[in-house]
């Protein structure tokens, strides 16, 4: 189903990949009762699935919805969560999630383009605090953030933390050049 989003991504349909991605997490939540692509796509089909199943699928439509995201000017972001969150709401309160460290991640990014600065840096340190390997494009999209946020901040400890970020940066292996470009 990630395919889905990234197709449209990559033609630059950003608007109708988060849409889409948005409606692929909340069918995957059981907010949702189908998809809105062809075919027979009730939700007691996806009951049907192992839960495992459940979170890859919802992990890699995160980490598209991280790809798409990444970069971007922070109002254009929060737009496009705004359509997003239409399909899937973002609550910090919520329990149950198929995937809570992707779940995670949408409160981390939330935090982050409501220039809510403390509770960002509260919810990254949890968030990285469980390491990328399950996750690790969304853990990379958030030390992206960090190093964004570093940057906006202009103090002689957030510009040490953002060297040092950027100095391990170099070392690592598989990541996308687009998102490895936010640390030059």
């Amino acid at each position: 189903m990630h395919n889905l989003v990234r197709i449209d991504a990559a033609c630059m349909e950003l608007y109708r990949a988060i849409k889409l991605a948005f409606q692929i997490l909340g069918y995957l939540e059981g907010i949702l009762e189908t998809l809105p692509i062809p075919g027979l796509w009730g939700y007691e089909r996806l009951q049907r699935q192992r839960a495992e199943f459940v979170a890859a699928m919802f992990a890699q439509v995160t980490s598209e919805i991280a790809i798409i995201l990444s970069g971007k000017d922070r109002q254009f972001v929060s737009d496009l969560l705004t359509i997003g969150s239409t399909y899937m709401p973002i609550y910090s309160d919520s329990i149950y999630h198929c995937h809570p460290q992707a779940y995670a991640w949408l409160l981390v990014k939330q935090a982050f383009i409501n220039h809510e600065v403390t509770n960002f840096l509260e919810r990254a340190a949890d968030f990285l605090a469980q390491g990328s390997s399950d996750t690790p494009l969304l853990w990379y999209a958030t030390l992206a953030d960090l190093v964004a946020l570093c940057d906006e901040l202009a103090l002689p400890e957030s510009n040490l933390l953002k060297q040092e970020i950027v100095k391990d940066a170099a070392t690592w292996k598989g990541v996308l050049r687009r998102l490895l470009s936010l640390f030059n």
